[in-house]
């Protein structure tokens, strides 16, 4: 819809080694779920280990880090943007930052801890 091919880059595996050179999109699609559950998963760990539960700069922090991955898979990649792309990293980068609003707020809703430790509050 943007006119730039930050979603070829968002699928983008090509830099995997023991990956075929060309899978079909809704492996990569699944690939990068995967990595998304597993951020997920762990910023969920995270949050129940830490005696202050559900840190929404945390999670944005996640969001801007994973962001930053734009520029080396945008060099290892030959049918993504370039690296120089500000238009598309912006739109990666919100994309990104949204992932780790996401994440906090799943967390709230979700996570026990969070649900526990309100109740001792009050």
């Amino acid at each position: 819809m943007t006119g730039h091919l930050v979603y070829r880059l968002l699928l983008n595996v090509d830099f995997v080694s023991f990956l075929p050179p060309m899978i079909p999109e809704w492996l990569e699609f699944a690939l990068h779920l995967m990595v998304s559950v597993g951020i997920g998963i762990l910023y969920s760990g995270w949050n129940m280990l830490s005696p202050k539960p559900h840190r929404l700069l945390g999670a944005l922090i996640l969001g801007l880090l994973s962001s930053l991955l734009f520029f080396p898979l945008a060099a290892l990649s030959d049918r993504a943007p370039s690296p120089v792309d500000m238009t598309a990293f912006t739109w990666w980068f919100t994309g990104h930052l949204l992932y780790g609003f996401m994440l906090y707020v799943s967390a709230r809703i979700l996570n026990p801890s969070y649900r526990i430790a309100k109740s001792k509050k009050a």
